[in-house]
């Protein structure tokens, strides 16, 4: 028994070998390889191709001499994406070979090849949204498309998507869609050095005016909205507005008056009042919100956002009623209030200075009520002040601490940061 299972695995491997090799050299020969350009759209061959199409199979291929530029050789030419689209019928061994310790640093090798960008743009346009989903659902995927992503030009990157942007972006939105794919980006995202990398490519003008068009794309503001509920894209997303350019990109972005509702939008939502709870209190990235809101512009996107929230949509309220609730809302506010600049560069030369400001201001006091400013907008704000005022000093904490105990709207985090001075 033992000596038959030797043998028939000694044989699948030497038939797994001659068919890697041989597949080698029909890519490697013109016409062969034009001949399969041609086959591989067809159905019917990419579901014959099963009993060969293994991981085994696929790994052999990898291994083979010369194969990176056999390989690159052969996505080079015209039309082979659409027979690659439809290999991911078998997504099963495809996802396999991200299994292999040997297989990112020679599938990144593949894709850096020059000329491989217009390979890539005609693929993520054939590709079907459900297969590229089922393919997704291998865990071990993300890692590789991550090891792949960081070792190519965040640059390049851009100037190869800025070429069909708009369809690109569309397919892009159609498979973060598909509920399945929530957990891939997830995945992604939390990659060691893919927020540098973004960082970099959103700092390109091309790269940002990629990100936008994929913003703007029907449906991805309800991605949006979901992603951000998850601690780990929390995290991806705070440290990616620590990259150097990235002020530079949601700077651009606020000037551009289609983002300003889209923002509005987003910034409503339960999930991004509780994001921004958490982001008011990460270490450090009080100085970071200071430092954008005083670069040119964004003072008027943020009396453009209040004014949508007042006169567009009327959420005001309810954005004001869900935000005060937030555990700790009052301390990660107070520390934005205390940090430099913001009470002198920015609330009295740039804020207060907005044309139409006052008229909002009104608006927003006549839509929150009396029995709401009462109730909510000044207990909240005088927790808020009065933690200001202990973040600034120990000697006013002490003075101000009797008061506070009289405070029932004081959240427990304030309570908590009041008995520990």
């Amino acid at each position: 028994m033992h000596v038959r299972s030797a043998i028939a695995a000694g044989a699948t491997a030497l038939t797994t070998r001659f068919l890697s090799r041989f597949s080698i050299k029909l890519m490697t020969w013109h016409w062969s390889a034009q001949f399969l350009v041609w086959l591989l759209p067809r159905p019917i061959v990419v579901r014959a191709l099963t009993p060969v199409f293994t991981q085994g199979f696929l790994t052999s291929v990898l291994y083979q001499e010369d194969s990176t530029i056999v390989i690159s050789r052969f996505l080079c030419r015209p039309n082979v994406a659409l027979g690659i689209a439809q290999l991911l019928q078998h997504h099963a061994p495809l996802a396999g070979i991200c299994e292999d310790p040997y297989a990112p640093p020679l599938i990144a090798s593949i894709a850096r090849t020059p000329g491989l960008g217009a390979f890539l743009l005609a693929f993520l346009e054939a590709v079907d949204p459900m297969r590229m989903a089922r393919f997704m659902e291998h865990t071990q995927t993300a890692k590789l498309i991550a090891a792949v992503v960081c070792s190519s030009d965040p640059v390049e990157a851009a100037a190869c998507l800025h070429k069909q942007q708009v369809a690109i972006a569309q397919k892009v939105v159609q498979i973060c869609l598909i509920p399945s794919t929530m957990a891939w980006g997830l995945r992604l995202t939390s990659s060691p050095g893919f927020d540098h990398w973004m960082g970099e490519f959103l700092g390109d003008r091309r790269g940002a005016e990629f990100a936008r068009q994929v913003m703007v794309t029907p449906g991805f503001e309800a991605y949006v909205e979901t992603f951000i509920g998850f601690k780990d894209a929390q995290a991806f997303v705070i440290s990616l507005l620590q990259k150097p350019r990235v002020c530079d990109f949601v700077t651009w972005l606020n000037q551009d008056r289609e983002m300003g509702p889209w923002f509005a939008h987003i910034a409503s939502r339960d999930s991004s009042l509780v994001f921004t709870t958490n982001m008011l209190l990460e270490p450090g990235l009080d100085r970071f919100i200071v430092r954008l809101l005083l670069m040119q512009g964004n003072d008027a996107a943020l009396r453009a956002m209040l004014e949508h929230w007042v006169r567009a949509e009327g959420s005001l309220w309810q954005i004001i009623q869900s935000f005060t609730k937030k555990p700790l809302a009052a301390e990660g506010l107070a520390r934005v209030i205390v940090s430099p600049g913001f009470i002198d560069a920015f609330v009295l030369r740039r804020l207060l200075l907005q044309p139409g400001l006052a008229e909002v201001v009104v608006d927003a006091v006549v839509l929150v009520g009396l029995r709401g400013l009462v109730e909510t907008v000044l207990p909240f704000g005088v927790s808020t002040l009065a933690l200001s005022f202990l973040l600034l000093g120990e000697t006013a904490g002490e003075q101000l601490a009797p008061l506070l105990e009289e405070l029932p709207f004081l959240d427990q985090g304030a309570l908590l940061l009041i008995l520990s001075i």
